[in-house]
């Protein structure tokens, strides 16, 4: 189980660990090219601090073909299935041009069987935190997993909420608290994530 963070390298560098890895974002992305010579990271699109579509595009082509990169989120509209399923249309074409693994921002109301799981290489859990930890996210999860793709949890920012996400079946997490607090909270939040790999899934 992976803890990915909002930093720079020489943070990444500073706390060196087995299961430590990167967010970038349109509006933070330094030295990703060295990042990706040496540790698993992703992107996420900004959604929740407005989207911006030139910010995105610039990042996606600065991303393009690097190696190591787990998934790119698709733009999406916070707890707005539809509008989110819409823009995963128009996105996902252009993160696989790019040559980079997309992955689907889950929201509420979605269910395994109403969402296009074939063009994705990953889920990415978003939504409401009552929906994101009730039945339908864990069974998106499930059926991910089950056909080998990759699965995070965003939102992520204590103990608890680690357990609960490997407990699902999640394969990395990110939060905010990690990144704002790292000298207070990423070395705890590290250890978390390596005792719950060590533990095994819970299904």
């Amino acid at each position: 189980m992976l803890l990915l963070i909002t930093k720079a390298e020489p943070t990444l560098e500073r706390f060196e660990h087995p299961n430590l890895g990167r967010l970038v974002q349109p509006r933070h992305y330094p030295r990703i090219e060295d990042t990706a010579k040496k540790r698993p990271w992703a992107a996420d699109n900004d959604a929740f601090n407005n989207f911006n579509k030139e910010n995105f595009t610039k990042m996606l082509n600065r991303l393009s073909g690097l190696e190591r990169c787990l998934f790119v989120a698709a733009p999406d509209v916070v707890a707005d299935m539809d509008g989110t399923l819409e823009l995963f249309e128009v996105w996902q074409p252009q993160i696989k041009e790019a040559g980079l693994p997309v992955a689907l921002v889950l929201q509420d109301g979605m269910l395994p069987n109403n969402i296009p799981l074939d063009k994705c290489d990953a889920v990415f859990i978003g939504g409401t935190t009552e929906w994101k930890l009730g039945i339908e996210a864990a069974a998106i999860v499930k059926k991910a997993n089950d056909r080998e793709m990759w699965t995070h949890m965003g939102r992520v920012n204590s103990d608890k909420r680690i357990r609960t996400a490997r407990a699902i079946g999640c394969k990395s997490v990110d939060g905010t608290g990690y990144a704002k607090f790292t000298d207070k909270y990423l070395l705890n939040g590290l250890n978390m994530v390596r005792y719950m790999g060590e533990q095994g899934v819970i299904f």
